[in-house]
């Protein structure tokens, strides 16, 4: 089937030329074309991108309708979406106090939204590190040792909250047009909230972290918030160090990144002035 053809009469593109890959020139600009095989995924894309325009006001990378208002096309077991293209001049740097209501915003919407493969979200999944941990043992007697010995400042760092839903997050894809902020957001599956949340707080300055976790508390409810506050304290750096050894090779490499990641914790809280009680050392040698 002609992809050019189909899109042609889909959304009444006129003088259609194919600049790129996934590029084409039309009689109403560049526009992007996008690939889906996993429709579940693309269902999912496609609600999220409409409620943080509905919810939040913020622009982002939306599917544009067909003709017959309908936001893709269906191809074979295939499955085609068209977007508009932003010009990358206008991106900007970092703005700490939008990048709070942006990550307020994507994190309300992804409660709401639940990621169709996710499982039932509960507390943070001690018990289940426990028994991947004790699998360990015989693979590697030594950092099983040391990650048995984390546990004691592990349990200080577990809270009550459930925690969040994956979300969306791209990082640094933000734009003005006009005057509105726009974001640009990828086609990945949602990323773990904890992460997002973390990323979002990568800045230099302890004034700029304050500033956009100031903001995002603002702007989602008093629950949310504690659910929030919850998956930046939790101990997901020793979950993931014990899921990463599981079928590594490199258990040295893992174990230095989770130490590493620790520490960014425990002084990333500190500057939020959150109460974490562990000690922010993390040596056992």
């Amino acid at each position: 089937m002609d992809i050019t053809m189909v899109l042609q009469y889909k959304y009444g593109f006129e003088d259609m030329k194919w600049n790129h890959t996934n590029l084409i020139e039309t009689h109403v600009g560049t526009k992007k074309v996008t690939y889906w095989r996993d429709r579940k995924l693309l269902e999912y894309h496609l609600n999220f991108r409409d409620r943080l325009f509905s919810k939040s006001g913020i622009m982002c990378n939306r599917m544009i309708r067909t003709r017959d208002g309908l936001p893709y096309v269906q191809i074979d077991q295939s499955f085609i979406t068209v977007h508009d293209v932003i010009d990358s001049s206008s991106a900007i740097d970092d703005d700490p106090q939008f990048k709070g209501f942006l990550i307020a915003s994507l994190l309300d919407i992804s409660n709401e939204l639940p990621y169709h493969n996710q499982k039932d979200r509960g507390v943070f999944p001690y018990k289940e590190s426990i028994k991947a941990l004790n699998n360990l043992k015989q693979k590697n007697e030594r950092y099983y040792s040391l990650l048995v010995r984390a546990i004691p400042k592990v349990k200080q760092r577990l809270t009550h909250e459930k925690t969040l839903s994956p979300t969306c997050y791209v990082g640094n894809e933000l734009n003005v047009i006009n005057g509105q902020y726009y974001y640009n957001l990828s086609e990945e599956p949602p990323e773990s909230a904890h992460q997002v949340i973390r990323k979002a707080l990568d800045f230099e300055r302890v004034e700029d972290i304050q500033a956009c976790w100031a903001s995002l508390l603002n702007a989602i409810s008093k629950g949310l918030a504690k659910q929030v506050k919850g998956a930046l304290i939790s101990p997901w750096e020793w979950k993931e160090c014990i899921d990463h050894m599981q079928c590594c090779r490199d258990e040295e490499e893992i174990y230095h990144r989770f130490e590493k990641e620790w520490e960014a914790t425990m002084e990333l809280c500190e500057a939020l002035k959150l109460s974490v009680p562990a000690r922010r050392t993390f040596s056992y040698e």
